[in-house]
């Protein structure tokens, strides 16, 4: 059974069980009002029967009420008078006189000779063992009983069906919620991970469970979107390196049938077959290194923690990037100091494959400006050149492991794409952040944020530090 049927069921049960209890009560409050009455009348009857002499009483004499029957009764329960109440032409049945010689003095209810009827009964015993009882019949009470018994029930009938209906509209409306939840549900389970609980009013129980079902659907949704997304990546990811170690693998077993088919006979080709495959074993084992080195980020890195200063990092990242390329001056602009704290080798690595990126990338002759800063609690890496820059749609993408900007996967304008993918990885262990964009000649332009060292600053003077050229 549904729990909108259980709900309305319930209710029509204890609102009949209302309408039962107050037909009763009721009943028995007239019937008990009409019969003090009753009583009363009887009472004041017995009053005035008492000033008659019992010969007048029994000699029948006396005229009552038409409504009081006067039964005597002699010694041994013999029957001395008997008079009935109702019409001459038509006279009540008698009360039950063998009751009545039983019946202790005082009021009583007593059925009619016939059992049509009841009597409400007055008994008293006079002197002589005569005992006189004034009864009214109780059919006028019952008839009013039943007429109000009737009536309730009638109305009671009328609320009943009217309580039904207010309480079936009632619960269908207020469980709408759940049956929009039950469609929601079955929508969702057919693929639809985009439906929502409508009007879901949250002053309500039902509405505020509407509200959290919505959230818990957003929440999976966007747990599903993100585990595809994961999963899109891990299939980028795993296709990307095996392109990437398919063509130093096949460089290396493509010397290797040469060499067993007897093609590298002379010392001097032989010697360049192997340096190549040392070059190409080289660069399997950075890539390699690579992908490590990014699993054992997305792990949770274990990084030293010591107080690093970046003006001495980046300046030793300078000097080596000099060694390498001396056509890309590099000039450095900091503030005194600028100290975070983490791991310096891996920070150090940061800004090398930064500058790595920029010897890849741009022609020679390209300049590059480091603005080292300390705002609001963090210390700013702002690292600039004046090569052709990044295109929009593509600074978003340059930190997603494997990307390119250029297409055609050329090893002649770029490495294996991790670079950036490892400075991303890196900083945001350190708790920072990084990105990319156009500077405003129309350069690229990186900006690293990382958290200062506590109980530290920005103090001290400007120092510019300008390549050799």
């Amino acid at each position: 059974m549904s729990l909108r049927s259980r709900l309305v069921l319930s209710f029509t049960a204890l609102l009949l069980l209302a309408v039962v209890l107050t037909v009763v009560v009721a009943t028995s409050a007239v019937r008990a009002a009409l019969s003090a009455q009753v009583d009363d009348a009887l009472v004041e009857v017995a009053r005035r029967g008492r000033a008659i002499d019992v010969r007048t009483l029994v000699g029948g004499d006396e005229v009552f009420p038409r409504n009081v029957a006067v039964v005597v009764i002699g010694p041994g329960g013999r029957l001395l008078r008997s008079t009935p109440s109702g019409f001459g032409d038509a006279p009540d049945a008698l009360p039950d006189v063998d009751l009545l010689v039983e019946r202790f003095e005082g009021l009583s209810t007593v059925p009619s000779e016939d059992g049509g009827f009841d009597y409400r009964v007055l008994v008293v015993r006079t002197p002589g063992d005569i005992t006189v009882a004034w009864a009214s019949p109780l059919y006028q009470v019952d008839r009013a009983a039943r007429v109000v018994g009737r009536f309730l029930l009638f109305a009671g009938a009328i609320v009943l069906l009217l309580g039904i209906g207010a309480t079936m509209w009632s619960v269908r409306r207020g469980l709408r919620p759940i049956d929009r939840m039950v469609e929601t549900a079955d929508a969702i389970t057919g693929g639809d991970l985009s439906r929502r609980v409508d009007g879901a009013d949250r002053e309500t129980e039902l509405g505020r469970l509407a509200a959290a079902f919505n959230e818990m659907l957003a929440r999976i949704e966007g747990a599903k979107a993100s585990d595809q997304e994961s999963q899109d990546r891990l299939r980028r990811f795993v296709a990307d390196a095996s392109h990437e170690l398919r063509t130093p693998l096949a460089a290396i077993g493509g010397y290797a049938e040469l060499y067993r088919r007897g093609g590298l006979e002379d010392r001097a080709e032989l010697d360049r077959a192997m340096a190549r495959v040392e070059s190409e074993s080289a660069r399997m084992h950075r890539l390699v290194e690579d992908l490590l080195l990014l699993a054992r980020m997305d792990e949770g890195p274990q990084l030293t923690r010591e107080r690093v200063n970046l003006i001495d990092t980046i300046s030793g990242v300078v000097a080596d990037h000099r060694a390498i390329d001396a056509t890309r001056p590099v000039s450095i602009v900091a503030p005194q100091p600028a100290t975070v704290e983490g791991d310096g080798a891996r920070l150090a690595q940061v800004f090398a494959n930064l500058l790595a990126n920029v010897r890849t990338h741009t022609p020679e002759g390209t300049t590059v400006l480091i603005d080292i800063g300390v705002v609001g609690g963090e210390v700013s890496v702002e690292i600039v050149d004046d090569g052709p820059g990044i295109p929009a749609d593509d600074a978003d993408r340059v930190f997603d492991r494997f990307y390119r900007v250029d297409p055609s996967r050329s090893r002649q304008r770029g490495g294996s794409g991790l670079g950036l993918s490892i400075v991303s990885a890196i900083v945001a262990a350190h708790g920072g952040t990084v990105e990319a964009g156009s500077s405003g000649s129309g350069g690229a332009r990186f900006m690293v944020r990382l958290p200062l060292a506590a109980g530290l600053g920005a103090s001290g003077p400007v120092e510019r530090v300008d390549g050799p050229g």
